[in-house]
């Protein structure tokens, strides 16, 4: 055998070793990988079937049999409940008034008409027509003159007395730049045209010296505040003063304001006051010839559509932090009507705005 011939046996002995070696390999890399399939067929498998312990199974049976029925039905009904309290109030309207649950859509679905942050609407009976966020806390600012006005006119028999408006009332009005009603330091007021000046132009030293008239000071004056919100169902809202100012702890909620709107309305002196566009004090030591403040609610519906809607007063509020506010009542086809909105930016008209397109939504589908 020559040397090419000998090459050429050595070359196909080894390409042929080389296929072997190579099949061998890869039957060996194969048997492998079957293997880790299987394997892992089988562990999932047995984590499928696998039955739970018997202390698993003991305490299960533990929990279900000490479980009380009503710590069952409360998990049930929280995990079944889908209709919330506000949710089962607009239903109770609806009731009332089928026409409300239009009422109530209507406004949901065009709900960016209404600007303000925070929106509740209720009807007569106390049940909520259409709300935006109207649980949630938010800064009252002077809405809570309602408040006030509330425990002053139940706290006082005889409006014709006088209070005098001292040193300290005035020059915290100033430093907190308050709004006012117009007394100054030393004035011998009735305490009906201070009633009016707290509910009208929002004077805060009408509140600060009726508060301690009523009460001696201005902490014993808040306590009845938050006595009577508890009393009257205002279960978000805890007040820190009489006038509305911002401070940390006072808060309130849309929904917790038309409570509050709705009790006022039903005290005649107050529905009487908040009714009224002006008011003319008489002589005093100050003012000899008196003088006269004026809503600040009405102005602001002076340009409105309002044809079908009377308006009934409410109560205006402003501060930085709380945004424009508004707590309103209104007749419409002869039910009455309490809308609150706060959070509103912008023009001083928003909180009007939104009113009047509530009100307005209300009596287009009322009538109907």
């Amino acid at each position: 055998m020559d040397s090419f011939q000998k090459r050429r046996v050595f070359s196909e002995r080894n390409g042929y070793l080389g296929r072997r070696k190579r099949k061998r390999v890869l039957h060996v890399l194969l048997i492998a990988l079957f293997l880790v399939v299987l394997s892992g067929t089988f562990v999932g498998y047995k984590m499928l079937t696998k039955k739970p312990s018997q202390k698993m199974d003991n305490q299960m049976m533990t929990n279900l049999a000490t479980a009380s029925p009503a710590a069952t039905d409360s998990a049930v009904k929280e995990q079944d409940a889908d209709k919330t309290s506000e949710e089962a109030s607009v239903e109770a309207a609806a009731q009332v008034n089928p026409k409300l649950a239009l009422v109530t859509k209507d406004l949901k679905k065009n709900a960016k008409n209404i600007s303000s942050k925070y929106a509740c609407l209720v009807s007569s009976n106390g049940d909520v027509v259409y709300s935006k966020d109207a649980d949630k806390k938010m800064n009252p600012a002077s809405m809570t003159k309602l408040m006030t006005a509330l425990v002053i006119v139940n706290n006082v028999t005889d409006f014709n007395k006088k209070a005098t408006i001292a040193q300290d009332t005035i020059n915290f009005t100033l430093t907190q730049n308050a709004s006012v009603a117009g007394f100054e330091v030393g004035e011998k007021a009735k305490l009906i045209d201070l009633l009016y000046g707290v509910l009208l132009p929002s004077g805060a030293e009408c509140c600060i010296t009726l508060g301690q008239y009523v009460a001696g000071s201005d902490q014993a004056f808040v306590d009845l505040m938050n006595e009577k919100a508890k009393e009257i169902g205002m279960t978000n809202t805890h007040f820190m003063n009489s006038t509305g100012l911002t401070e940390k702890n006072h808060y309130s909620s849309a929904k917790d304001m038309a409570i509050l709107l709705q009790k006022c309305m039903e005290n005649e002196q107050i529905k009487k006051i908040l009714s009224e566009k002006k008011h003319d004090v008489g002589k005093t030591n100050i003012h000899k010839k008196g003088f006269t403040f004026y809503s600040t609610v009405y102005p602001k519906f002076s340009k409105l559509d309002m044809q079908g809607i009377t308006l009934l007063g409410g109560k205006t509020g402003y501060t930085d932090e709380a945004g424009f506010c508004l707590a309103s009542a209104a007749t419409i086809n002869k039910e009455t009507y309490f809308f609150v909105s706060a959070g509103g930016t912008g023009s001083k008209t928003v909180s009007a705005n939104d009113a009047q397109y509530v009100y307005k939504t209300v009596s287009d589908i009322i009538n109907q």
